[in-house]
């Protein structure tokens, strides 16, 4: 339907995946992850009436992009549905501060 359905991937810093730093080194400590990863997103949705996978990827982005939709996603949320007295504070460049957990970690690329 030309409808945009990012998908963000999260790992538990202490599972198998927890010292990865980013999509080139996923696929160096996992190679073919990503292709499976790819292959999932684009087929879980089956095929269309056509034939054709229902789905497309432009393929995947890094943590940069990955922060800005979620960062989009809080202010679309927060415009929604908070009063100014509820919303979170902006950094420097506009977007949420993400992190409020003191453990929490910015890592990765």
């Amino acid at each position: 339907d030309g409808e945009v359905d990012d998908k963000i991937i999260a790992v538990m810093q202490n599972g198998p995946f927890g010292k990865v730093i980013g999509l080139a080194d996923l696929d160096h400590q996992f190679p073919g992850v990503t292709t499976i990863l790819y292959t999932w997103f684009t087929s879980y949705k089956g095929y269309g009436k056509d034939g054709k996978l229902r789905l497309s990827s432009p393929g995947f982005k890094g943590r940069a992009v990955a922060l800005k939709t979620i960062g989009d996603a809080i202010l679309d949320f927060e415009s929604a549905f908070y009063t100014d007295a509820d919303r979170r504070p902006l950094d420097e460049n506009g977007n949420p501060y993400l992190y409020r957990w003191p453990g929490a970690k910015n890592i990765g690329e």
